[in-house]
């Protein structure tokens, strides 16, 4: 388990938010969407901090982390660090929803994609939603196509249920066999929906 630190966000400027300028200057701009509140940065940073001197500090590292994202709902990294903890800890479902509510902060941010997929895979059995969370990162349109680990798993994931296809084919075929009183064996073609498209 790493925690990493997004580092000092970027300040923008008050005439530079949002493209238009603050009229008042005794008035602090709005923050951007993707920069933490510093009240939450403090405590994902402190999080972070705690944990790399002390791992076995994993439950007071994760009431940072529900402090961070309580002050900062959008903190996408802290959401993502939280769902590591708690999948450590074997808190499935905590860790599916806060791997999600980083996805949706985040949609950029692979990570988070990847570890609910396959949370999604292994434990809930859900292979349609991982595929389509890998795919979001992989694809020429992803957020990250040469993601080694979401190429592995969908590729992983496309071969099972290619193997399963296959599988169920050729036992429906020799069952017809065996039903006519043909025990030979058979090369049996493999199924359309299996072949690479």
């Amino acid at each position: 388990l790493i925690l990493s630190s997004r580092g000092t966000p970027v300040v923008e400027t008050p005439d530079t938010v949002g493209g238009t300028t603050n009229t008042n200057p005794t008035e602090p701009p709005p923050k951007p969407k993707d920069v933490p509140s510093e009240t939450a940065l403090k405590k994902f940073e402190e999080a972070v901090s705690l944990y790399k001197q002390n791992p076995s500090q994993a439950p007071q590292v994760q009431q940072l982390l529900q402090t961070a994202v309580k002050d900062d709902p959008d903190f996408g990294e802290a959401w993502y660090n939280l769902g590591l903890l708690q999948e450590k800890q074997g808190q499935v479902d905590d860790a599916i929803s806060s791997y999600e509510k980083a996805t949706l902060s985040r949609p950029d941010f692979s990570h988070p994609h990847v570890n609910l997929a396959m949370l999604l895979y292994h434990h809930k059995k859900d292979s349609e939603r991982a595929k389509e969370l890998l795919s979001k990162v992989v694809l020429d349109t992803g957020s990250d196509p040469y993601n080694v680990p979401a190429n592995l798993n969908l590729g992983m994931i496309l071969r099972l249920e290619g193997e399963a296809i296959v599988k169920k084919a050729n036992a429906q075929g020799l069952a017809a066999q065996i039903k006519e009183g043909k025990s030979e064996r058979q090369k049996l073609d493999i199924p359309e929906e299996a072949q690479a498209k």
